[in-house]
Order: C-alpha cells, then structure tokens, then sequence
C-alpha cells in the first residue's frame, strides 16, 4: 500500500442524513479496498477508502483581545459564527 493517498471523488450531500447514508453505504460496498490515510480528513475506518471532511466552505480570519488570529469557517453569510478553528 502506497503511503501516500490522493482523493477520487468527492461528495457534497444535501443533508447531515445524507452524508451519513453515503458513508455507511460506500463504507461497507468498499470495504475489500485497503487505503492509506488522507491526512487532512476522517477515515471511516482502519485503512478505509472512505474518507469524511466536514465544515464550512468559506474561511475568515479575525484577531481576539489579545491580537491572537482567530478563524471562522462560514457555510454562508448567515450563519456567523459555524465554527471556532
């Protein structure tokens, strides 16, 4: 098995359900397949093909009362605050 990995295709579900269908479904279809780990996502599994990436598509950086760089994922411009990074 290689030690590096490169993604094949890459899923955008419309709904947290959706996401997770997909990934139980091609978890278990693909589960004959050895993959090594991409390190930026969660591997569904030891040494699964089937990797997940959740978050926010937009970044946007701010700094805090100590002039420390904070980073905020944004899904859209309504939804402030999606997540502290």
């Amino acid at each position: 098995m290689s030690p590096t990995a490169n993604k094949f295709i890459t899923l955008y579900p419309k709904s947290e359900s959706e996401a997770k269908s997909m990934i139980c479904n091609l978890t278990n279809k693909l589960s004959e397949f050895k993959a090594p780990k991409i390190l930026s996502d969660f591997q569904c599994g030891l040494h699964s093909p089937v990797h997940y990436r959740y978050g926010a598509f937009f970044k946007k950086q701010a700094y805090d009362e100590k002039n420390k760089k904070v980073i905020y994922l944004l899904l859209d411009e309504k939804r402030k605050n999606y997540g502290r990074r």
